[in-house]
């Protein structure tokens, strides 16, 4: 016997008067007017597990064909799951990230595969093990990196030696790749790099440089180590990098692309609280993912006429 039950990610919000909405993780609210059909009990039924039958017996019977549509529909678009598909867990992370698959499995997607997906983490420091540790929380971490379907790149500082040698392996080996370093007192997170589809950290390199009006200032920047070392003794520091990873992990992973898309990149200010989101163009002559010099077309004697 089926079991129904509304998705854990989901709130039902009371709008007021006889409006309620059922408020999604993907923004796609529905918003319904309960005057001659009360909705808010079905709901809340349904939060703990009902069958159809049970969900049905509490309207008349005139309504249950009206409400059979509805629970149906609702099924479709994953706010109610049944007995042979996720029930949840008391970690709201994995209830939305359960949520967002099964939204690409109703778009065509392979659940088994979806599942499968993982993510390598490189570098050392704080920002490195916090990534390891939470993403291994998750059962998103791999510590193969063949293996892997997603290398973070992470970095106490713009170690950016380290940023462009695994952007360049990475896209040697046609392997999708994303940052998470720090500048200062700001994280930077990006971009995700799809190997001759979209900019790589070379790109941004190159597009930064040459948009700088200090560039001696930038390039010690990026040729020397930060000498000041992040320690979290307090724990705050690593709670906020735990869900910055976690968060661009799981939609970088999964090609979630209103949260964090390719070719962009994505700042926090540690100590002002602010958030940038910056797009990268991919640069046509790159040296790592684009044709680069010896790539350049040859010049034909038709072009002199």
């Amino acid at each position: 016997m089926d079991i129904l039950k509304l998705h854990p990610s989901i709130n039902i919000l009371d709008l007021g008067g006889s409006n309620i909405q059922i408020r999604v993780p993907d923004g796609e609210h529905l918003s319904f007017d309960t005057r001659g059909l009360s909705l808010e009990p079905l709901f809340s039924l349904l939060k703990t597990g009902a069958t159809l039958d049970q969900a049905l017996s509490m309207f008349d019977v005139k309504d249950r064909n009206k409400v059979a549509h509805l629970i149906s529909g609702l099924q479709d678009r994953g706010h109610i799951t049944h007995n042979s598909d996720y029930f949840g867990s008391s970690d709201y992370l994995l209830n939305v990230l359960d949520y967002y698959i099964q939204s690409a499995v109703r778009m065509g997607s392979d659940e088994a595969a979806l599942k499968r997906k993982t993510v390598f983490v490189t570098g050392t420091g704080l920002i490195a093990d916090t990534a390891r540790a939470t993403l291994r929380k998750i059962n998103l971490l791999n510590d193969s990196r063949e293996a892997a379907d997603l290398v973070m790149v992470a970095s106490d500082s713009s170690d950016f030696d380290l940023l462009l040698e695994e952007n360049r392996k990475a896209i040697e080996d046609s392997q999708r790749v994303t940052f998470v370093y720090r500048v200062d007192s700001r994280l930077v997170i990006g971009p995700i790099v799809y190997p001759k589809e979209s900019a790589c950290f070379n790109c941004f390199t190159e597009r930064l440089r040459s948009n700088t009006y200090f560039i001696n200032e930038f390039e010690s920047l990026v040729s020397q180590k930060s000498e000041v070392e992040i320690t979290d003794e307090s724990q705050v520091l690593s709670g906020l990098l735990q869900f910055y990873i976690c968060h661009h992990a799981v939609f970088a992973l999964f090609e979630l692309f209103e949260g964090a898309a390719p070719g962009e990149v994505f700042e926090f200010g540690l100590t002002t609280g602010t958030t940038k989101k910056s797009p990268v163009l991919k640069l046509p002559r790159c040296g790592t993912c684009g044709r680069g010099k010896q790539g350049e077309i040859k010049r034909a004697v038709r072009d002199l006429l």
